[in-house]
């Protein structure tokens, strides 16, 4: 059961930034295992071959009980990760929010009407580095130094 809750319930995730002079573009990933989606993919292609056998022995009166598990062994065997897609526009006034401790900070326009935001997680100790990266690409920021990632 740890392990299901683990990987499965609240994965880490992995994130991948591109910086353009418009804006951020980046990704999101759960950090689960490949052999995690085989063994679905592996467990659906067995439930397939059980419905297909249902169906061989019983005839068609077996969907009636096993549809469901047919429906859904069908569905899962392209079972595979998910990649959400995500941009931080550079279009007005930034408050930009550190946190040092945990190497992250977020970008916050100041007119809410626009509702751009992001939060930015770096690589352990590259903050500023990426930070220099940024700033210039913004033409209005302030910078406000935070204490835990609630503030956020």
């Amino acid at each position: 059961m740890w392990a299901y809750l683990r990987y499965l319930c609240t994965p880490n995730k992995i994130y991948h930034y591109q910086l353009t002079p418009i804006g951020i573009r980046y990704t999101i990933q759960d950090a689960i295992p490949e052999t995690a989606y085989q063994v679905v993919r592996a467990f659906a292609w067995v439930g397939v071959f059980v419905c297909i056998l249902a169906v061989g022995v019983l005839g068609p009166l077996a969907f009636v009980g096993a549809g469901g598990m047919a429906f859904l062994a069908f569905g899962m065997t392209n079972f595979s990760s998910k990649v959400d897609n995500a941009y931080i526009y550079f279009v007005d006034t930034y408050e930009v929010n550190i946190l040092r401790k945990r190497d992250v900070f977020s970008l916050d326009s100041v007119p809410l009407e626009y509702h751009v935001f992001g939060t930015v997680h770096c690589e352990k100790g590259k903050l500023d580095e990426t930070l220099n990266r940024i700033l210039p690409y913004l033409n209005n920021y302030t910078i406000k130094e935070i204490k835990s990632y609630r503030d956020l």
